[in-house]
């Protein structure tokens, strides 16, 4: 079946913006996963995500015309970390939209963990852990109340599920599966393999320590547990798990944060 370009489609003039924080996530967690041979610059490999994002949007116009209205508006989503000319707005599903995603995932991430004053980082240090679980209907997010955040004395933990096509399932399974991760900023005596590593956590967690609480830190975090590969939603095959996804989540919550307070730093020493 041949996918059709809605005529409405907006060819959009692209600069990277200086300085851009989405910019700077966009690179790190998700162009920088894309094959060398895509473009050397971001600029180029943002062009051909833009393409294979859109063309997937066509063969699913194509397979249910009766959405060329809303999947239309959805394509035409300006990426984010650059000036987009025309201006248009945003689609805001992160399930699909690479751009949505680092706008309503990633930035809201770093922000959180950034917001911790630069005084009350002295003896903590940021870590990331993660694990795969299947699309059971079931979000694996854990308590904030009794978990890893109450457990590692945690002054800010973050909690994504990301739902992402895996294309090296064994026959029979869904493609689809949910990454669970998390970031944190905890105190640098914490032993998280043994407070990660606990029975009622099944799958476990694998942890990761990245040093102390700086901008770099945080940003390589956030690689190590949500650098996905996002072209593999879009290719042609995977057409049935991207219209699911389109549609699925609704009313989930696929992010959440128990944020810095100014009070917890107080009690965590």
């Amino acid at each position: 079946m041949e996918s059709q370009k809605p005529k409405s489609t907006i060819d959009f003039k692209l600069t990277p913006k200086a300085k851009s924080t989405s910019l700077l996530l966009l690179r790190h967690c998700i162009l920088d996963k894309m094959p060398q041979n895509y473009g050397s610059t971001d600029l180029a490999k943002a062009q051909v995500l833009l393409n294979a994002y859109r063309y997937q949007y066509y063969r699913a116009i194509t397979a249910q015309p009766e959405n060329r209205r809303a999947y239309t508006y959805a394509l035409n989503c300006p990426p984010c970390g650059f000036n987009a000319l025309p201006k248009t707005k945003t689609c805001k599903n992160p399930k699909v939209c690479p751009w949505c995603f680092v706008r309503l995932r990633l930035v809201k991430a770093y922000r959180a963990l950034l917001a911790v004053p630069v005084s009350e980082r002295e003896g903590y240090q940021v870590v990331a852990w993660g694990r795969v679980t299947l699309n059971d209907g079931k979000l694996p997010f854990l308590r904030s109340n009794y978990g890893p955040h109450t457990w590692c004395d945690a002054l800010v933990t973050v909690q994504m599920v990301v739902p992402f096509v895996n294309e090296n399932v064994l026959q029979g399974q869904s493609k689809v599966q949910l990454c669970h991760s998390g970031i944190q900023i905890i105190p640098k005596d914490c032993k998280i393999s043994k407070e990660l590593n606990r029975y009622c956590i099944r799958p476990a967690l694998k942890g990761k320590v990245f040093g102390k609480v700086t901008h770099d830190n945080i940003i390589k975090a956030m690689v190590a547990v949500l650098r996905l590969e996002w072209m593999a939603l879009y290719r042609p095959h995977n057409l049935d798990a991207f219209e699911n996804l389109v549609n699925g989540y609704k009313r989930s919550q696929l992010i959440r944060i128990s944020p810095y307070k100014a009070d917890t730093a107080d009690t965590a020493v």
